[in-house]
């Protein structure tokens, strides 16, 4: 995804309104900014006069799970989006080799489309606007949304061999948290957090939490991955404070 600069200034403005003043506005957690290292010199985006800067990665197995006991598990996922001055961030993640456990049944599809044509199995996409916070010592990014993505579910055998909804919309918020981002380095390991921190995240939050079809979910704790600048600065060591 590409922003024009007027495009950029618009989201910026936009975006740190509405998300600075749910940060500011929970005790105990604040807004983040991130930083550029250049020659040993750290700086933030503002003072580089850096607007935004795409990014990419890579993510190992993930899982998520709901209250009625549907679990989606995914054998990788790709990271993708944009770093906005002032700890915004667009963020998106593609999972892919995904399969239902426990119920052989179901094919997992991306887009509506996929499902009916039978194409690309397997994938599912999150995606949603959020900001880098700190919180009891900790930095993580938040993301949320009305609809994070969807999931489609199709037969494998014939039709109605399923026995799950056609789709499931994954809504609500979730945090990734990035354990070493004090230290610039050209990638940065994100992780999912564990129940513990989603605890803490809630008591700030009382809205934190994912759904899947409605229902209470989570990504399962332990899954972690990389993040990497791929835009102007992607040979820029990066982090946040």
């Amino acid at each position: 995804m590409s922003y024009s600069v007027r495009d950029t200034r618009f989201l910026g403005l936009l975006f740190l309104t509405v998300l600075g003043a749910m940060a500011f506005g929970a005790v105990g957690a604040q807004a983040s900014e991130y930083l550029i290292e250049e020659g040993g010199v750290k700086k933030t985006f503002v003072e580089h006069g850096i607007e935004s800067e795409t990014f990419s990665g890579s993510f190992g197995e993930g899982e998520i799970l709901n209250t009625a006991n549907v679990k989606v598990n995914c054998g990788s996922a790709s990271p993708s989006g944009t770093f906005l001055a002032g700890g915004v961030v667009h963020f998106t993640i593609l999972y892919s080799g995904c399969e239902v456990l426990g119920n052989k049944n179901c094919v997992i599809y991306e887009t509506q489309k996929d499902h009916e044509k039978k194409q690309f199995p397997g994938y599912w996409q999150l995606s949603g606007l959020g900001e880098e916070i700190l919180h009891g010592g900790a930095h993580y990014l938040k993301i949320e949304g009305a609809a994070l993505g969807t999931i489609w579910f199709g037969d494998v055998l014939f039709p109605e061999s399923c026995a799950l909804a056609l789709s499931l919309v994954v809504a609500g918020s979730l945090a990734f948290k990035l354990p070493n981002v004090l230290t610039p380095a050209l990638s940065q390991t994100f992780q999912t957090i564990t129940a513990a921190e989603a605890t803490s995240l809630r008591n700030l939050f009382p809205a934190f939490g994912l759904t899947l079809g409605g229902k209470t979910a989570d990504l399962k704790e332990g899954s972690s991955g990389l993040l990497f600048l791929s835009g102007g600065l992607k040979d820029k060591k990066w982090g946040a404070h």
